[in-house]
């Protein structure tokens, strides 16, 4: 039996112990020295395999590189593809929502994102600053809380009454020059004795809406919306808009 001398695999740190093996070199098969490179603790092999790349080094010509591969719905390996511009092709079927673009039309089928709001039995504030995102908010029963009107106890800007004298002039006199900025809602009350007939320009005793004396006609009504008048004779009459 021999005594291990002459070994090709030996470790050269160990020079008292390893002193004399005789360490092998490999030459590829056109004779050129193999190399290798330490990386950590791990020597290896220079291996060109054209399929590594340094991050932040811009790509060129004839770069090469390994391929990516996926697992498909079959459990086999598949490549993965980009398109020209290099973003991932991706075949996404939506069955449980989507997002919509302003000023899309609305479409037989389309799918959506299930919105929630959050339950307030009392509404009140529940954001620290002016500006930040916030809930839809709901009552007990997910009725949602919608503001129909200012509240009143903002300056007077919110709410304004008038009083006009509705005549008997073809087309009807008109019921306001200057509505109020951003109104919701007007209050029309016939305090004269004749009947009142209210619609647009143009109103008449046979087209308009008639309210009777002593009554009153609320309706939901924005600043756009333009309305005349016309009794028998002068009638006094009383406006009140909100906002």
């Amino acid at each position: 039996m021999g005594i291990g001398k002459g070994k090709l695999v030996f470790d050269p740190a160990a020079t008292l112990d390893e002193q004399d093996n005789a360490g092998a070199f490999l030459r590829s098969a056109a004779g050129a020295l193999v190399t290798s490179t330490t990386y950590g603790a791990t020597e290896r092999l220079d291996v060109v395999n054209l399929a590594e790349h340094t991050l932040g080094v811009a790509a060129a010509g004839g770069d090469r590189g390994m391929a990516a591969l996926a697992v498909d719905n079959l459990g086999n390996y598949a490549f993965l593809k980009v398109n020209a511009a290099g973003e991932l092709l991706c075949d996404v079927s939506v069955t449980s929502g989507s997002d919509k673009r302003e000023d899309d039309a609305a479409a037989s089928l389309d799918t959506g994102t299930y919105v929630l709001n959050v339950r307030q039995d009392a509404l009140g504030t529940t954001t620290s600053l002016d500006g930040d995102f916030q809930s839809f908010k709901s009552d007990s029963v997910g009725a949602l809380w919608v503001r129909l009107s200012q509240p009143l106890d903002v300056p007077n800007t919110a709410f304004t009454a008038v009083a006009v004298s509705v005549l008997s002039t073809v087309g009807g006199t008109q019921l306001w020059a200057a509505p109020l900025a951003s109104r919701k809602k007007i209050q029309i009350q016939n305090r004269g004795n004749k009947p009142v007939f209210v619609g647009p320009s143009g109103v008449t005793a046979a087209s308009g809406q008639a309210i009777d004396p002593g009554a009153s006609w609320e309706l939901e009504a924005g600043p756009a919306i333009d309305l005349y008048a016309i009794a028998s004779a002068a009638t006094d009459v009383r406006i009140f808009e909100l906002s």
